[in-house]
């Protein structure tokens, strides 16, 4: 921040080490309510009001470097003069004081706390420019957003050169959080859909690069359109999408798929008609198609799995062998050239020595398969 205010180099120094030691007043408040799990009492907040002050009284002691203690003592006053503990108003409070706050601000929402999990950018952005003018001094805000902002587009550069220079790319499941039950797929599918890099994964596909998509990676796969179609921006309201689970809440379990085709480097070695029992985690995993897609998705050998009730070895929509109501039983597809694969079952937990109870084949090596494409 202090970077982008046209700070010198030594200014720069002092607002980083006065930043560093702001809180260190906090020794004095007494764990229980540091390490509290969940809200504090009014009792206890007042405890830890008293932080600021100690911190000061703290680094009083470093006469050579005053800056310090004064960083400390002011970072939680507002811009509007409601802050505490000496109410100072607007440019009353010293500057590196309202740096502070707005760095302070933001690492405290980025980061995993004892009470919550990290906070979103785009959330914590939100709060801070919410903020300019009331908590915060409305330049630093904004200059916090721009960060931000930057945070994005370099990311996005990182995420293309990266893609540049592999040759598998592969996107897990998981949530983002505050967004559950609806899982993380539509980002990922606005990040694969912005033109860097589209333009990356299509040179990824020219060069034979292989693409995996598991359980909200499979959604942002089907919603960007790399599957079925093989390339991006294709979705139309004809296309097969991902839809919430038939029991409309997530289901956590394990199913039993069947190969269904083997025109993929993914699914090298299998034979068609083997079954796997893989753990499912999900909210969004019913595979919604159309009778004119899914002919098309078979008879192009572009169904890659299929959940089957294991009793009768054959592909059902009864629940639970089919958790999540999934058309046409359909648990995973292929790209027409079978190099981009997408599935809901979470074939990546499985290891050695885990689910040890459940006779059964809970190895699908696509890993390997990948791997091995490339020797």
């Amino acid at each position: 921040i202090a970077e982008e205010m046209g700070k010198s180099e030594e200014e720069c120094r002092k607002v980083y080490y006065a930043g560093l030691l702001h809180d260190v007043g906090k020794i004095g408040i007494p764990d229980a309510i540091i390490t509290k799990k969940g809200e504090l009492t009014p009792e206890e907040q007042e405890e830890v009001k008293k932080h600021p002050v100690l911190s000061n009284q703290i680094l009083s002691s470093i006469r050579d470097y005053p800056y310090i203690s004064i960083g400390a003592r002011y970072h939680h006053e507002r811009y509007d003069g409601k802050g505490y503990p000496d109410g100072l108003k607007g440019e009353d409070i010293p500057e590196i004081a309202r740096i502070i706050a707005v760095a302070y601000a933001y690492d405290t929402m980025s980061s995993n706390r004892s009470y919550r999990k990290a906070i979103p950018q785009q959330i914590i952005r939100e709060e801070i420019v919410a903020g300019a003018g009331t908590q915060f001094d409305p330049e630093i805000a904004m200059i916090m957003r721009n960060l931000i902002d930057q945070d994005v587009f370099d990311s996005i550069a990182e995420m293309r050169e990266n893609i540049d220079n592999c040759q598998i790319l592969m996107l897990s499941g998981g949530f983002s959080a505050g967004d559950e039950p609806d899982g993380s797929g539509k980002f990922i599918a606005n990040v694969l859909n912005n033109e860097e890099i589209r333009s990356a994964i299509e040179r990824l596909v020219a060069r034979d690069g292989l693409i995996l998509g598991i359980c909200n990676g499979f959604q942002a796969l089907v919603k960007s359109g790399l599957l079925p179609y093989g390339t991006g921006g294709k979705v139309d309201r004809h296309s097969p999408t991902l839809f919430r689970n038939d029991i409309n809440r997530h289901v956590s379990q394990m199913v039993t798929t069947r190969v269904a085709t083997t025109n993929s480097p993914w699914l090298r070695g299998m034979s068609i008609g083997d079954e796997h029992t893989i753990p499912v985690s999900h909210g969004e995993g019913k595979f919604v198609v159309s009778e004119e897609m899914a002919r098309e998705l078979f008879a192009n050998g572009q169904v890659a799995f299929q959940y089957v009730d294991p009793i009768t070895d054959e592909p059902t929509m009864e629940s639970p062998y089919n958790p999540n109501g999934s058309y046409y039983a359909i648990e995973g597809i292929i790209s027409p050239d079978g190099h981009i694969l997408g599935k809901m079952g979470h074939s990546e937990r499985y290891e050695d020595n885990l689910m040890k109870n459940i006779e059964a084949d809970k190895e699908q090596p696509l890993f390997k398969n990948a791997v091995r494409y490339f020797k």
